[in-house]
């Protein structure tokens, strides 16, 4: 029997009746329908606001880490130059200054000078705050220094009458500092 059963096929459930036809005013339909049509919108627009704040807090943390890359970079040019300074009790101080300087948190005051000036102009900015005047012809091969000769980058030790003739990365092996 439960078989036979299963063979036959299940009556078909009745199917709703249609909602009776109303005239309504087509000015109170077109509003209902445009107010919907906002919702849904303003909505859509609140849903996506996370994704955006997220990516938002991606973008400026990965700004940050940039920041704080170039800003170790700046610092070990700039101890590369204290260590060959002449005078070791001034090197000492020196380099106890310059640590010092590296790890306090001053982010808000300093960040954004790491991420928009030039390497050779903060460089020089850090060594006229130690009393250094550094010879800057070892550093006329790095990339960063042929950068800002080449942008003609204001207050940079690579441009002006000054600046050090820049050497070809090649002359850079047979001497002179790891970029």
């Amino acid at each position: 029997m439960q078989a036979l059963a299963a063979l036959e096929p299940a009556p078909e459930p009745e199917a709703p009746s249609p909602a009776p036809v109303t005239h309504r005013d087509p000015m109170q339909t077109f509003t209902q329908l445009a107010r919907a049509v906002r919702m849904t919108a303003a909505l859509e627009a609140r849903l996506s606001q996370p994704v955006q704040d997220q990516q938002a807090l991606a973008w400026r943390a990965e700004a940050l880490q940039a920041r704080r890359r170039r800003k170790a970079h700046v610092f070990a040019i700039a101890r590369q130059i204290v260590e060959t300074d002449g005078h070791e009790i001034n090197r000492r101080q020196n380099l106890d200054a310059l640590d010092a300087s590296f790890d306090t948190e001053h982010e808000e005051d300093d960040e954004a000078d790491f991420g928009n000036l030039p390497i050779g102009v903060l460089v020089a900015r850090i060594c006229r705050d130690l009393g250094i005047r550094p010879n800057w012809a070892p550093w006329a091969a790095t990339d960063w220094a042929h950068e800002e000769a080449r942008a003609q980058a204001h207050g940079s030790p690579f441009t002006g009458p000054h600046a050090p003739p820049l050497r070809r990365r090649s002359q850079a092996r047979a001497g002179g500092p790891a970029p």
